[in-house]
Parts: structure tokens; C-alpha cells; sequence
């Protein structure tokens, strides 16, 4: 939930903190940051852990290498 009492995040801001909680009851608070940054943080959050899961498809460890690879290959 958003915070309403603060001008400097949530929806009439550009700015957001961010608080995780994960099912293994961890807590991991995000300094404010720009909504576009705390997106990027995110989605490298879950990928994170999408990787790291032994059940996973191998359909992610191949995406991730494709990605690289075209990273890669523009420097």
C-alpha cells in the first residue's frame, strides 16, 4: 500500500518506495527511487529468483543466455 501522508511517493509522485516480503517471511525495504528504476529493480528481482529455482523450465536458463548474448554482441 502506498503511503498517503507522503508527497514524495506513491501515486502523484514519480518516486516510490518499495517494501518486499517474501513467502519465506524476509523483508527487504527499497530507498525511494524512481518509479522506472524500482520496475527494473523488480523484474531483476523476480528473475533472480526464477533462476535460482531448481524446478524451473529450461525454457528461462535459455532465454537469459539469448539475452546476454545479444547484449553482448552490441558492445
Amino acid at each position: 500500500a502506498n503511503d498517503v501522508s507522503r508527497s514524495d511517493a506513491g501515486f502523484d509522485a514519480e518516486t516510490n518506495r518499495v517494501i518486499l516480503l517474501t513467502p519465506d517471511g524476509a523483508r527487504d525495504d527499497w530507498p525511494l527511487m524512481p518509479k522506472v528504476r524500482v520496475a527494473v529493480r523488480l523484474v531483476r528481482w523476480i528473475e533472480k529468483r526464477l533462476l535460482a529455482r531448481t524446478d524451473r523450465p529450461a525454457s528461462l536458463g535459455r532465454a537469459r543466455r539469448v539475452r546476454e548474448k545479444k547484449v553482448h554482441d552490441k558492445h
